[in-house]
């Protein structure tokens, strides 16, 4: 009787700690032992899988905490440990610098594992989304660079406005950042040309963006998640897919189990879940680990689990590039 008395005043504190942060919460299941997820997938998309993992392990119960990658960061990495039984999150620098500290438990039957603390469950095609009203002509261009130059030609009419992650408030949006300065010297010349011509908006997530779009106040979303644009585009006729045909990254969504975790366990039987052909076959199309995209007309570039990601989350190397930033994206809101 205590036990269960001490265990709902768990619950209780954790749930209040928790309301300040999480944007949407799921929960599942009877079982007397708790099964906490941080993630960052949301729960209109996730939500099947965390039904059918609930229903196939009633001897948990499973809490699944939806906040943005840098709030879960922020909360992992504090002196209070949480009561997280698994993070996972699309912010994959955040996430292997939380394991190449010393954060993450091995589970040694994952394969594809960063030192088997690191576990890939799903990966995230980026985007464009447009308006194919309002800019049908960006259906014919043909890479960044491209679009650079229709917007620079003192001959031309065109203008563009955009909306793009916020790089100062998500972990994803800086991470896509800095790999697209890896990628290409035709990345900082597009942002300055959309900045020069209508100007950039800054949202914290994928779902905002599409929504800038759809609504009519922007021409494009540049670097949304795939998942998320596939399900908004097969709702909306008025909004479209681009891939640009220099390269399309894609990003891994990785999972960790904290060391203070509770329920190690039953986190290795969710991230087994995930990775099995079950568990891929409730997400996405275009997230699943062994599906390519196959809406996809540019090579392909991933981002790979390796300390090279870190760099760029090293305070002065941060401080330069959005001071960079600074001076090329011309924010309209």
């Amino acid at each position: 009787m205590l036990h269960a008395v001490l265990t709902a005043i768990g619950l209780m504190a954790s749930s209040a700690m928790a309301s300040d942060w999480i944007e949407a919460e799921w929960s599942g299941g009877s079982g007397k032992t708790p099964l906490t997820v941080y993630g960052t997938f949301d729960l209109p998309v996730f939500k099947p899988l965390l039904e059918a993992f609930s229903a196939q392990h009633p001897e948990y119960q499973l809490r699944y905490w939806l906040a943005s990658s840098t709030a879960i960061d922020r909360h992992v990495s504090g002196a209070q440990r949480p009561d997280a039984d698994l993070v996972f999150s699309s912010a994959v620098a955040l996430q292997l610098r939380s394991v190449n500290g010393g954060q993450g438990l091995a589970h040694d039957n994952a394969p594809d594992a960063w030192r088997a603390r690191l576990f890939p469950l799903a990966v995230e095609p980026i985007v464009a989304v447009y308006h194919t009203e309002r800019a049908p002509w960006i259906d014919q261009v043909k890479s960044r660079k491209h679009l650079t130059e229709l917007l620079t030609d003192r001959q031309s009419t065109t203008r563009a406005t955009g909306v793009m992650y916020d790089p100062r408030q998500s972990g994803v949006g800086y991470l896509l950042a800095t790999q697209d300065v890896e990628q290409s010297s035709a990345y900082w010349p597009m942002l300055d040309a959309i900045g020069s011509s209508g100007g950039w908006s800054l949202r914290c997530c994928s779902a905002q963006m599409i929504d800038s779009v759809e609504s009519g106040a922007v021409d494009l979303a540049y670097n949304v998640l795939g998942s998320y644009a596939q399900a908004r585009v097969q709702a909306n006729p008025k909004l479209a897919i681009k891939v640009f045909g220099d390269y399309q990254l894609v990003m891994p969504r990785t999972a960790w189990i904290p060391r203070w975790s509770g329920n190690p366990s039953g986190a290795k039987e969710f991230i087994e879940f995930v990775r099995s052909d079950a568990g891929q076959a409730l997400l996405p199309a275009g997230s699943r680990l062994n599906q390519l995209y196959r809406q996809v007309g540019a090579p392909r570039k991933s981002i790979r689990l390796t300390p090279a990601l870190i760099l760029y989350l090293d305070p002065a190397k941060r401080r330069q590039f959005l001071a960079t930033w600074d001076t090329v994206v011309n924010p309209i809101d």
